[in-house]
Parts: structure tokens; sequence; C-alpha cells
């Protein structure tokens, strides 16, 4: 079983905290659940590559129980965070027993995105900075798994529609705004009759 609170209070806290913002599958789960096969196993994030970020994040981790990999290196006392260019993501992984490990993986380089440009898409839902369906879309773009590709796909129809039922709702609204604007007009010009007879 997944240690879903934990995730989510972890993901509530590092956003808060930190230039990062929840996206992959938990992220999905809280925003777009219909686009999920199966549910979320881990939380991850997406964070601004500046050093005191990173190293801030990796502290926060550290503080809260998680031991922090970079790829199967742990990060310890006097690792250097030189070494993390290039390697893209890092891991927090916490042992709750009978729970299965709560696991973070924080990406700090995403192939082909400025993470500024990302980090501006998001939203915030029960609390935690998550991607809205743009940063969803943008992100999912350069995964190469079918998965994620078909959830992109299920995004930007899902996008599709709520732009179309936002022009029926603007059109419908117009169409009332007139109306109304049309009523009070004839109603001015009906109390100007009868005030100049």
């Amino acid at each position: 079983m997944t240690p879903y609170i934990e995730l989510k209070r972890m993901a509530a806290e590092l956003t808060k905290r930190f230039n990062c913002a929840l996206f992959g599958s938990l992220g999905l789960e809280l925003t777009y659940p219909d686009v999920l096969d199966n549910p979320p196993s881990d939380a991850d994030l997406v964070a601004g590559n500046e050093r005191e970020n990173l190293k801030g994040i990796i502290q926060f981790l550290q503080a809260n129980g998680y031991t922090v990999y970079s790829w199967e290196e742990p990060i310890v006392k006097g690792f250097d965070m030189e070494i993390l260019s290039g390697r893209f993501y890092i891991r927090g992984i916490k042992h709750i027993p009978p729970y299965k490990p709560a696991i973070i993986d924080v990406t700090y380089e995403l192939k082909g995105i400025d993470n500024r440009q990302i980090l501006g898409m998001t939203t915030t839902k029960e609390g935690i900075r998550v991607l809205n369906i743009d940063g969803y879309i943008l992100a999912l773009g350069i995964c190469e798994k079918a998965k994620h590709l078909q959830e992109r796909e299920l995004l930007i129809k899902r996008k599709s529609t709520m732009q179309e039922k936002q022009k029926k709702e603007q059109t419908l609204l117009f169409g009332t705004k007139n109306k109304l604007t049309f009523a009070t007009q004839n109603r001015k010009r009906g109390c100007n009759k009868r005030m100049r007879k």
C-alpha cells in the first residue's frame, strides 16, 4: 500500500518552501484523475535547478527521514553538488512500515524545457502547487513512454472540451447581457417618453 498521506504532506511542504511543483501521476490524480490507468506509486516534482533551491530540497527531505540519492549514490554531508549536473533528478526514499516505501523524485533538468517556463504553468490543489493542464501537456510531450503520451492526448482532448464549454458559456452570457442591455434601453426610452408627456 502506497503512503499517500505522507506523499501529499511532503509535496505540500516542498512546494510551499521551495521553487518546485508536483507533477507525474500523483499530480494527475489530484487534478485530472480520469487520465490515469493506475494509481500513483510515488510523488514526482519538478524543481528550479538553482543550487540553493536543490540544496534546500535535499536538506528538507533528509530532515524528514528520507535517504536522498543522486542515481544510486547517497547524498551525504560533503557531497559534491557539481555531480548533480547532467543527472536530471534526485530521489528521496523513506521506509514507513507497513506501507511501501515513500518515494519522492525531484527532477531538476527536463530535456528540452526550461524549468522556469514549466514552473510558471501551475495551479494549487489541496494546498499543493501542481502543474496546470498546459504544464502537463508540455511535460508529457517530452516523454517517450506510450503511457505518458496517451495521458498527454487525453489532456489535450480535455483542454479542447474545456475551451468549447467556455466559449458556449461566454456566448450564452454575452447573449443574456445583450438582452438585458436591450431591455434596459427600452425601459429608459419608455421612461423618457412618459417624462416628455
